[in-house]
């Protein structure tokens, strides 16, 4: 996501108006999808060491991180003001954002395949699983209660095919708005 939007001259000069980069800041920290499916994983502090970087206003990270504390008044009220341009600004590069609703749905999704994967005979180990998860892998850190933890076990049993591993490692980690939301949330 950062690079497409380092290649995008409009949000890049938006980026200017300190308070719209704010608001860019602050909405970044939502769940984003891009129409391959992939999803935008960022901290707080990436986030804003990224705005900072497309701003080039000898910045950094700490101009935006936790920006919204302290905020009053006219301020507080400003906020998200920009976050219908922004939204249609992401749009022009393949980027959308998800809903609490949708995030939610899309993790219960991926857990949702974990479990049926559990179901399915132990299988051998795939010639892919190295690549994506490690050679250093051992079955004995398997910890059933995290879901990254059953995903890897489970793909290195056998049980789940890439296609599988690549929906689930997308969806089972929740922006912090939605993991208020998911009541049997666990990363």
């Amino acid at each position: 996501m950062e690079d497409d939007l380092a290649k995008h001259e409009a949000f890049k000069a938006r980026l200017k108006d300190r308070r719209f980069a704010l608001d860019a800041y602050h909405l970044l920290r939502s769940a984003i999808m891009h129409d391959d499916g992939s999803r935008h994983f960022l901290s707080q502090r990436s986030i804003g060491e990224v705005i900072a970087d497309l701003r080039g206003e000898n910045e950094d990270y700490t101009d935006f991180y936790l920006s919204d504390l302290g905020l009053k008044g006219a301020d507080l009220e400003a906020v998200g003001k920009h976050d219908q341009e922004l939204a249609e600004l992401l749009g022009e590069i393949g980027w959308s954002l998800l809903t609490v609703e949708q995030e939610v749905s899309l993790y219960q999704a991926a857990l949702l395949r974990l479990d049926e994967a559990e179901k399915r005979e132990v299988g051998s180990t795939p010639p892919w699983f190295s690549e994506r998860f490690g050679r250093d892998y051992s079955a004995d850190r398997y910890r059933p209660g995290s879901p990254y933890s059953r995903l890897q076990f489970l793909s290195f049993t056998g049980r789940l095919d890439i296609d599988d591993v690549e929906f689930v490692s997308r969806h089972i980690f929740l922006s912090e708005l939605a993991s208020s939301y998911a009541v049997d949330y666990a990363p």
